[in-house]
């Protein structure tokens, strides 16, 4: 079993190595979503939500599941 998560008691959520693969894998690509965002947007509050609104929509994880 491997951690991916804590519960609202702040206590571990054991999970499958699978399931604790595909959370981390969901992290990373959002991750390097919010990069590209900033990288784009120079930390302009308008230009981030351009970003959002005009060249990626924001990572979702069913969205992720569903096309990955």
């Amino acid at each position: 079993m491997s951690t991916c998560r804590r519960g609202p008691d702040h206590h571990p959520h054991h999970c499958s190595y699978e399931h604790a693969d595909l959370v981390e894998s969901y992290r990373t690509a959002r991750a390097a979503q919010e990069e590209r965002a900033e990288e784009w947007s120079k930390g302009y509050a308008a230009e981030l939500e351009a970003f959002y609104r005009d060249v990626e929509r924001p990572l979702v994880f069913k969205d992720w599941l569903q096309h990955r």
